[in-house]
């Protein structure tokens, strides 16, 4: 067929070079897979396996094996080879390339028989990943169904599907309260919250072990209006003293005030974290102090803190006499109520 070809350079005749089947893949959420292929392959006169297959595992994950019983495993040696396969030809250039000066038909080549040995291979390689995803049905009753969905992007190569598993500021917020009762742990993924059948909201699971407690944050309530307001009432020079550095008290008020526009009662939770020592609260309020270096949930955006937060060079004394103070309010408001939230704190200053 190309006549004046020159012939390719001679090829070893590995024969026939199945990959070794994937016996299981466990699917991480950062892309990352742990690949155990295991089966009978076949071997040389030396005694050697041949693959075709070289993975790219994370280094010091690479373990091959041979099972128990079987014959020794020596060495694992990668390298590049020539070889020649028996495969179809899908253009007309690959047929040219395959069969250089001759007439070449390609065909499967079949009974052939090899001796065989169990071996394997476990190693975590890059390219696998799983997405998940929750849809949770409310009932309006107090219980939810929470549905798991996994999306699975294999880009190592098409393995087989039964291989795969899956390891398994001032404003006001809808939110949904779960008890995770359902024997196994939320893992932190997108949750479509649906409400007799029709979408509410998109919000973002986070995880959550079995028995325990996650609030799922919905949308911005738009008929709940939010108004916080926060004055000095007192400036107290030279209240204390850190060695030779003379600190004074500057005492606060704040106001939160809360009007329900909705038609129906609102039940809620409002959180108000101050920066220095929480004094008291008014309608029940429960101040308490946070452990800065326990508890971040005072930090905005989802841990991070503030813009201003990195403005300054925080003095050695101030973990001393100040922290984060919280308040916490649990009330039901009525249809056009409205109530005034009030609070005092303190927090030293040179």
């Amino acid at each position: 067929m190309c006549a004046g070809c020159v012939k390719a350079q001679q090829a070893s005749d590995i024969g026939a070079l199945s990959k070794m089947p994937v016996k299981e893949i466990t699917v991480f959420k950062d892309g990352h897979a742990l690949v155990v292929h295991e089966g009978r392959m076949p071997t040389d006169s030396g005694g050697n396996v041949q693959m075709d297959y070289l993975p790219t595992p994370v280094p010091a994950t690479f373990w091959p094996y041979v099972q128990p019983g079987g014959p020794k495993l020596t060495a694992v040696v990668a390298s590049p080879r020539r070889v020649r396969l028996a495969r179809t030809a899908l253009s007309l250039k690959e047929m040219l390339q395959s069969n250089p000066g001759e007439n070449v038909q390609i065909t499967e080549i079949g009974g052939k028989k090899y001796s065989a040995v169990i071996v394997g291979m476990l190693y975590l390689q890059k390219g696998i990943r799983w997405i998940p995803s929750y849809k949770v049905s409310i009932d309006g009753k107090g219980s939810a169904v929470i549905s798991l969905q996994a999306t699975i992007i294999n880009q190592i190569s098409n393995q087989q599907q039964d291989a795969i598993r899956a390891m398994l500021l001032p404003k006001a917020e809808h939110a949904i309260r779960f008890a995770n009762n359902t024997g196994y742990p939320f893992s932190t993924a997108p949750a479509l919250i649906l409400s007799s059948g029709k979408i509410v909201s998109q919000g973002m699971m986070t995880y959550t072990a079995v028995g325990g407690n996650t609030d799922l944050r919905l949308t911005t309530t738009v008929n709940i209006k939010v108004k916080k307001t926060d004055r000095e009432t007192l400036r107290t020079p030279n209240a204390t003293a850190y060695g030779s550095t003379h600190l004074q008290r500057i005492d606060l008020q704040g106001d939160i005030s809360i009007t329900n526009y909705d038609s129906s009662t609102a039940d809620l939770e409002i959180t108000r974290n101050v920066l220095g020592n929480v004094e008291k609260a008014d309608h029940e309020g429960e101040a308490q102090m946070v452990k800065l270096f326990e508890d971040d949930s005072f930090e905005p955006r989802g841990g991070q803190p503030p813009n201003w937060w990195g403005w300054y060079s925080w003095p050695y004394w101030w973990h001393h006499f100040n922290s984060v103070g919280r308040i916490t309010w649990k009330l039901s408001l009525q249809p056009s109520q409205q109530i005034d939230l009030k609070y005092t704190w303190n927090y030293y200053w040179e």
